[in-house]
């Protein structure tokens, strides 16, 4: 009689595995995939970031422009008289409309 010869469990259960290569394979592909969508998102990232940056730049640039162009615009009306409207083409409404709020969201109009 031989003596019972039982097998170590994790033997049998390498045994119950498909090929290995077919393994091998599907590990292989899902690294690569993994890779590639890790380097496209890594690259989009930076991506976002430089233009967020580029787009805060000309931010800052169209405020500073803006600022300018505010403060030439307190400048000229501060300076300006009847006269230099006038000679601009300007010319003197004779019966001036308004529009006026008597509080909360209600408007009245007066001539």
């Amino acid at each position: 009689m031989t003596p019972m010869h039982s097998e170590h469990p994790l033997v049998n259960f390498l045994k119950q595995l498909p090929d290995m290569r077919y393994v091998t394979a599907w590990i292989g592909a899902t690294i690569l995939i993994l890779g590639v969508a890790y380097s496209y998102l890594l690259n989009t990232t930076v991506i976002n970031i430089v233009e967020r940056k580029t787009g805060e730049e000309k931010l800052a640039e169209l405020d500073t422009s803006l600022s300018s162009y505010e403060f030439s615009y307190i400048s000229k009306t501060s300076h300006m008289t009847l006269d230099d409207a006038l000679a601009l083409g300007y010319v003197e409404e004779l019966s001036p409309t308004y529009v006026y709020s008597e509080g909360g969201s209600r408007l009245t109009y007066a001539r």
